[in-house]
């Protein structure tokens, strides 16, 4: 077949280059892990129906139980259906039929005895937690008569359980006790502690009140005298630094497997408030970093725990233990390129946390992985801070929560506005006194120095725990503004370019053009000085693959000055000058 003619000509065409638009990483995703109150505490005011009617039966072979009470008694308190509870009855079992004098169960009981037994008719589900699928009901704190307070012989402490009421946790209800002191359909006022679903997944809280509404208290104490929030406290903290937000996650023990598990609605199903031993164990910890695996971006993380806590049970070694824990959660999001800044504090309030146990743990972290963590983390000097009351007075709280602040403090600002000798807000005085021979030893060390100047609480340098590398590591400003440049230039060609162009004779050109961008922006907004133009080229054996390389100037903050000063001595004639109107000689 002959080929088309064309005649002579020019033929023009325009070559459409695509779009791209650098993307800028996120820096100031705080997330912050730390024990909570463990529930929330709400007042419903229903009116009781229903009722329960607790009686002795004789449980026979089988299905039968033998209650001495006529059907016609019987069908006034019990209905089919009503749910049974005793010795020897299996969860879930509800009355089958009534007779004469006997019920028929659901489910064959577990022994033949004589036995007391519970029958559940119409429980008053709390229309809260009703409206609210995979929340649980922890506890009822008190019944009260709404209209006459003083009902009820409790000792001015309204309805008394196990005589007025029942609670059935499962259902999320009350249940009235027939015969009891509430009468049928009464209104009364309800208080009653839950756990909301979701409660132990991450959340992003905007402001403090929104922390405290949901984790409880920042300086609520227990009968032990700890804290019965420190995320919450943490957060507070954050908070007066500067951060925006902060992410917050609850520490939780998995009451099954090994992995946290999801409702159809996201929220973890088999997480359980940890009891005081669980909070001292790693496993513990490392449970609860899975639920981080769905939040997408973290910048900064913060374990919220000292020594002392958990009824003393947190030790020196658990608390490495804790940061190790936390090492290894930001090696295994390294893996994915998403680089995490670890800021830790210890507590030295007790007779743990010393200078020397701080170093330890200082070279423990520097050791980690060969090191490889060591420029993407810090840990604080000292352990021991005062802090305002808001009645009045001063209380000392430990170093974990000076985390928290330099957390905040890191988050607010751009990645290359070093910390080194800004203040931190929310603290009153620095109660770990150190000489400043004993600052250079924590500094050498590579611990973050705070310290109190004349009044003023702030950092002395902001150094991570890499003290062997040089100021490219050691500063961390400039390995934070490493960390935006990766993730911004991977996230602006993961978006833009991966799967959106095709590998020809322009695509180095089109990938060089949006590695430069994303270098131009962080320059321009002070993150880096100055970069060289990246040598872009496709891969000669794999076509679908470019390789780039380029350099940058890190934006290093100015840390040393030397003056060199000497005394001229070259006049040796002495002026003596007689002021006439004061009569003076000068």
């Amino acid at each position: 077949m002959a080929t088309p003619y064309v005649p002579p000509g020019v033929t023009i065409t325009e070559a459409v280059a695509p779009q791209v638009v650098p993307l800028i990483a996120s820096t100031s995703e705080v997330v912050l892990v730390g024990l909570t109150l463990g529930h929330q505490t709400r007042t419903d005011q229903v009116r009781l129906g229903g009722g329960a009617f607790i009686g002795e039966g004789t449980i026979e072979k089988g299905k039968k139980v033998k209650i001495t009470k006529k059907k016609a008694e019987l069908e006034a308190l019990i209905s089919v259906g009503s749910t049974v509870s005793g010795s020897g009855i299996e969860p879930k079992t509800v009355v089958e039929t009534i007779g004469e004098e006997e019920l028929a169960l659901s489910i064959a009981a577990t022994a033949a005895e004589k036995t007391m037994l519970t029958f559940e008719k119409e429980p008053t589900p709390l229309p809260f937690l009703a409206s609210l699928p995979g929340s649980k009901l922890e506890s009822v704190i008190s019944v009260y008569s709404a209209t006459n307070p003083s009902e009820g012989a409790n000792n001015g402490k309204g309805f008394k359980e196990t005589t007025a009421y029942k609670v059935d946790k499962e259902l999320g209800a009350v249940i009235r006790i027939n015969g009891g002191l509430i009468g049928a359909n009464q209104l009364v006022n309800i208080t009653y502690t839950y756990v909301p679903a979701g409660y132990y997944n991450p959340i992003r809280l905007y402001n403090f009140n929104e922390v405290q509404n949901r984790f409880g208290s920042a300086l609520e104490k227990n009968e032990k005298g700890e804290y019965t929030s420190p995320l919450s406290l943490g957060a507070q903290k954050a908070f007066e630094s500067g951060a925006g937000n902060v992410i917050l996650q609850p520490l939780f023990h998995l009451s099954s497997g090994t992995e946290p598990e999801y409702s159809a609605g996201g929220f973890i199903t088999n997480a359980a408030q940890p009891t005081a031993a669980q909070v001292a164990e790693v496993a513990v910890w490392e449970g609860t970093l899975k639920a981080l695996n769905l939040v997408e971006a973290i910048d900064i993380i913060t374990p919220v725990v000292g020594q002392g806590d958990a009824e003393g049970k947190v030790t020196d070694p658990v608390m490495n233990q804790i940061i190790s824990a936390i090492l290894g959660y930001e090696q295994y999001r390294a893996v994915e390129e998403q680089f995490i800044y670890g800021v830790f504090g210890e507590n030295s309030t007790g007779t743990e946390g010393t200078e020397l146990k701080l170093q330890e743990h200082a070279r423990n972290v520097r050791s980690y992985a060969g090191g490889a963590l060591a420029a993407q983390n810090l840990l604080i000097n000292g352990g021991n801070y005062g802090i305002s009351l808001p009645e009045g007075g001063e209380t000392s709280i430990g170093g974990e929560y000076m985390a928290a602040a330099i957390a905040g403090a890191l988050a607010s600002r751009p990645v290359a506005s070093s910390l080194t000798r800004k203040g931190i807000t929310g603290f009153t005085k620095v109660n770990d006194l150190r000489t400043p021979a004993q600052k250079n030893e924590d500094a050498g060390e590579g611990l973050f120095v705070i310290e109190q100047n004349k009044g003023k609480i702030q950092c002395r340098h902001a150094i991570s725990l890499d003290n062997t590398h040089g100021a490219s590591r050691s500063e961390v400003s400039v390995v934070r503004a490493k960390f935006l440049m990766i993730e911004s230039v991977k996230e602006t060609l993961e978006n833009q370019i991966i799967g959106q162009i095709i590998a020809d004779g322009n695509s180095p050109i089109i990938v060089r053009s949006a590695i430069v961008g994303v270098l131009s922006a962080l320059q321009s907004a002070g993150d880096l000085v100055d970069f060289k133009t990246p040598v872009v080229a496709i891969a000669s054996l794999e076509p679908t693959t470019i390789t780039a390389s380029f350099s940058y100037r890190p934006a290093f903050t100015l840390n040393y000055i030397d003056i060199v000063f000497s005394l001229d001595l070259s006049s040796q004639t002495v002026s003596i000058t007689e002021n006439s109107s004061q009569g003076e000689t000068v």
